[in-house]
């Protein structure tokens, strides 16, 4: 069995006696070890979670259930216009509503497990897509029905706005002990180096949202020639053309929630996953501009495309910046 190193023993020992890093590392300063030393070791160890900015997840954990309680049965579909008070109520009872809610409870069990911390593109996202929630509120005229779900998005960004972020490109250990050693150390912002950093992309934000729209657009099979019938009716069965654009309909559906789930928890890891549901949306989208009747599931593997053509593209840019 391999014997722990000095300086690995003393810092057990300081985290067992103290559980301030600051601290941590002027006991090992004191012990006389070498800055490459201890960076190396900070580097590599793994320290115990302190509680910091859990209770950010909770409130938004919170404020799903409240935009979930509020959703209202609407007649009729959502037909991807935006022409009226009617589309936008639609909009916002079929998409907005329960897109938000899961968005809410991935970013909160996100911010439980990280301690506090968001992607600051998650976070920048996030909160476009409730502010546009709160303008389609307004644009659908229903304000006053339920005036809690404005105010749970108003509470939504605001908590997301109080996220901290950390930019640095340095390692742990060196910026630790950095501010250790200087002599403006403010040990308040400390508390932002170590943490447990997301593995994960916001691509899966466009995904959920694309799960949510398949759901609620369906692929028309109607075929009518409008010189010989007067009425309109079913005449036969789905083709087999128009089985495969149900069973690939179905398969993205699914797809790009369970997508949506692996992005989260680890981009590099799935990434196959996020190349095949492309493959499929691609397909899909070839196959419904062929179709005699334009099919709106074309909309969200659009989506799914064009945003992991965009990731895969551009790698820094929905990566793991915190």
């Amino acid at each position: 069995m391999k014997k722990d190193s000095t300086i690995l023993n003393d810092l057990k020992h300081l985290e067992y006696i103290s559980k301030n890093k600051p601290d941590i590392v002027s006991g090992l300063i004191a012990k006389g070890y070498n800055d490459d030393e201890i960076i190396k070791e900070l580097d590599n160890y793994k320290f115990k979670n302190n509680w910091n900015g859990n209770y950010f997840g909770f409130i938004l954990l919170a404020i799903s259930g409240v935009l979930l309680y509020f959703i209202k049965p609407v007649r009729g579909f959502f037909e991807y216009k935006f022409s009226s008070s009617g589309d936008f109520l639609k909009l916002n009872e079929l998409v907005l509503k329960p897109f938000l809610a899961l968005l809410l409870i991935f970013i909160g069990i996100n911010i439980i497990i990280n301690r506090g911390y968001v992607n600051r593109n998650l976070k920048l996202t996030s909160i476009a897509f409730l502010l546009f929630f709160c303008f389609s509120i307004l644009r659908a005229g229903s304000i006053n029905s339920n005036p809690l779900t404005i105010i749970a998005s108003i509470v939504a960004i605001v908590t997301l706005l109080s996220f901290k972020l950390n930019s640095s490109k340095k390692s742990d250990g060196e910026v630790l002990l950095n501010y250790i050693k200087s002599e403006k150390s403010n040990k308040n912002a400390l508390k932002q180096i170590f943490y447990k950093k997301w593995k994960g992309s916001s691509i899966f934000v466009f995904l959920l949202l694309a799960s949510i729209l398949f759901i609620i657009t369906s692929i028309s099979i109607d075929f009518n020639d409008p010189e010989k019938m007067h009425i309109p009716v079913l005449l036969r069965k789905p083709s087999s053309f128009e089985n495969i654009l149900l069973i690939t309909s179905k398969i993205l559906l699914f797809g790009s929630f369970i997508c949506a789930l692996l992005m989260n928890i680890n981009y590099k890891m799935f990434k196959l996953a996020l190349i095949g549901l492309m493959v499929i949306s691609a397909g899909h989208i070839i196959a419904s501009f062929t179709h005699i009747d334009f099919q709106p599931t074309i909309y969200p593997a659009l989506m799914i495309l064009l945003s992991g053509t965009f990731k895969l593209l551009t790698k820094n840019t929905f990566a793991n910046k915190t």
